[in-house]
């Protein structure tokens, strides 16, 4: 379960403080999908980029399965997204000098994961997207939504 309370958040422009949100509050339940629709500069972004402890508020909380995020320092929260949150960005974010099967291990290397399940894990992975054959090739030969 996610739990925002009051959260705040803003920033300082030429023209003084500009609010991105304020006192901004709701829950999502486990399993209940969500989309995030506004315009473009309306705070999407920041909204995840608070709910996943990238960027911290100016008030307020971000909770997630009871946990406060910017309750924990930065090696935490870097810990904390890396073996409970997800994004697909906009970006792929793919690095280019390695190979599909390559980016999709990377992360799974860092919490720990290696040998035969490692390998395991990023074949079923490719599988499940429809990828099963691209491990070997490299990130520009995929289109965008291979990529993504």
């Amino acid at each position: 379960m996610i739990e925002i309370a009051g959260l705040a958040k803003g920033y300082r422009s030429g023209a003084g403080f500009q609010p991105i949100f304020d006192s901004l509050s709701f829950e999502i339940a486990e399993a209940e999908i969500i989309a995030l629709l506004g315009a473009s500069g309306s705070g999407k972004t920041m909204l995840l980029n608070l709910l996943s402890g990238i960027d911290t508020p100016d008030a307020g909380s971000v909770s997630i399965d009871d946990r406060d995020v910017h309750g924990l320092v930065e090696p935490q929260r870097t810990l904390f997204r890396r073996r409970h949150i997800g994004f697909v960005f906009q970006f792929f974010n793919l690095i280019p000098t390695l190979r599909v099967g390559e980016n999709i291990s990377l992360r799974m290397e860092l919490l720990g994961v290696q040998g035969r399940t490692l390998r395991q894990r990023v074949d079923t992975l490719l599988d499940q997207a429809g990828l099963a054959n691209m491990a070997e090739r490299y990130p520009e030969t995929l289109s965008g939504g291979e990529q993504q």
